[in-house]
């Protein structure tokens, strides 16, 4: 009967009947999952979830916990330590370290830490890391943070002209600037880094977008050819733009092309540059210095919170 009880509950036990109080060595039979679980009886008979501690999500396997943090919007900076324990992370959308808890993000939906939901108080680093991740495509300040709701005079990283955002603004998912297009680009989601090139007009655009959208379809519509692109959670393909940008306008002193407007109808021109200053391969080796930097600084964060701790 304990064994019919138990596959009737979506579990095929593994050992003899131990008592019904004791853990019961049971294979999960529920289609994708499969795994090994020792519910006691009494306790399978009692699930709300499931009896599978699996199914039930008591216990994680550590790469799926990294997954489920990642679309949560936070990298995670040490193993998985389980997932009702406190987990060193850094939030996409502002940078900030924090050490949520795994099952309070996937039970409750608690996605926000607490300086973008508000409740800690915002320092100056973090105002100036959330403006640079600001889309359309970040800004750097002309003035020394003060409050979340006055305007914050800034310069935008894409058209080079000053704005005053107000952060309070970012956070919540606006745009900085009306001169540039790109606005709805999600930090907090997976991203894709690309390159494509106009034949016709000679010209190399970096840009950004999400996993699953459309820009790319539309650029290729416009008659640009997409030459490669690279996976990045989305803070660090802002980041990785924002560097190859500095580096082409302000390093190189490589200038914008405005023939690139009539090539470029649904905005992004001021990304766009002459292939006569470089190859596609070598505007594309440039990302890929951009993103090996990020990196390198990714993982001086990493030790030095290890070194902390």
């Amino acid at each position: 009967m304990a064994v019919v009880t138990m596959r009737s509950l979506g579990l095929l036990p593994l050992d003899p009947y131990p008592g019904v109080n004791k853990p019961w060595r049971s294979r999960c039979l529920v289609l994708g999952c499969g795994r090994e679980t020792s519910p006691t009886l009494y306790w399978a008979r009692k699930a709300t979830r499931s009896p599978c501690r699996w199914c039930a999500g008591i216990v994680i396997a550590p790469e799926d916990a990294k997954a489920a943090m990642q679309r949560a919007g936070w990298f995670p900076l040490e193993p998985y330590p389980g997932v009702d324990k406190p987990w060193r992370s850094q939030h996409q959308a502002c940078g900030q370290i924090s050490t949520p808890r795994l099952d309070s993000i996937k039970n409750s939906g608690r996605r926000m830490c607490g300086y973008c939901a508000g409740s800690l108080p915002i320092t100056e680093d973090v105002a100036v890391t959330i403006l640079l991740a600001a889309p359309p495509y970040g800004a750097v300040p002309l003035e020394s943070f003060t409050k979340a709701r006055k305007p914050w005079r800034a310069r935008c990283l894409g058209c080079d002209e000053e704005i005053a955002p107000r952060l309070d603004n970012i956070k919540s998912g606006q745009g900085i600037c009306g001169n540039c297009s790109g606005g709805g680009f999600n930090t907090a989601a997976p991203a894709l880094v690309y390159l494509v090139c106009h034949d016709g007009a000679n010209l190399g655009k970096v840009g950004i977008c999400n996993v699953g959208g459309g820009r790319l379809q539309t650029h290729r519509r416009s008659g640009w050819g997409i030459h490669d692109v690279m996976h990045l959670p989305g803070l660090h393909a802002r980041q990785v733009e924002q560097a190859v940008l500095r580096a082409w306008r302000s390093n190189r002193m490589w200038p914008r092309v405005a023939a690139a407007k009539a090539v470029l109808p649904y905005g992004g021109w001021t990304e766009a540059v002459s292939l006569e200053h470089a190859s596609r391969e070598d505007l594309w080796s440039h990302i890929e210095t951009a993103r090996a930097r990020l990196d390198t600084q990714l993982q001086s964060v990493a030790a030095m919170v290890t070194a902390a701790d």
